[in-house]
């Protein structure tokens, strides 16, 4: 599954929260990987098991005008695990995602995005699989 977003809370560190107004054009993209489920083959079909963790990527594009970006710059180089980050995503039919154990884990301070001078931040965490806990509900 892949987000856009245009908000991004970092729970433990609030200083390093973003809004769109701190955002390059390519806002930020939460990528999770592999695969939700397996199946496994049985004697005359499958089974499915739920996989109930996530290996989830947040890019980050923050503008390197804005003093938050100077900010993730220092937290990479103090402390890079930065802990639990909600995203909340662009459309209102997609829940927010909650990435645990998040990590800094590049920082390109002087990128590009469009006309944008961009920090391009790239963070790593895992996601629970809502569907392995039972806990899909929309309101």
């Amino acid at each position: 599954m892949r987000i856009r977003s245009r908000n991004l809370e970092v729970v433990d560190h609030p200083e390093l929260s973003l809004t769109a107004d701190f955002l390059g054009k390519s806002l930020l993209v939460l990528t999770e990987e592999g695969r939700s489920e397996d199946q496994i083959r049985t004697a005359t079909s499958f089974v499915s098991s739920v996989r109930p963790y996530k290996l989830t990527e947040l890019i980050v594009h923050a503008l390197s005008s804005k003093p938050v970006s100077r900010q993730w710059i220092a937290q990479k180089q103090c402390q890079p695990l930065i802990g639990n980050v909600i995203v909340y995503p662009d459309s209102e039919g997609t829940l927010p995602r909650t990435v645990e154990n998040c990590a800094i884990i590049h920082i390109d301070p002087d990128a590009h995005d469009g006309a944008d001078r961009t920090v391009t931040i790239v963070t790593r965490g895992t996601s629970r699989n809502l569907a392995a806990w039972g806990t899909v509900t929309r309101t």
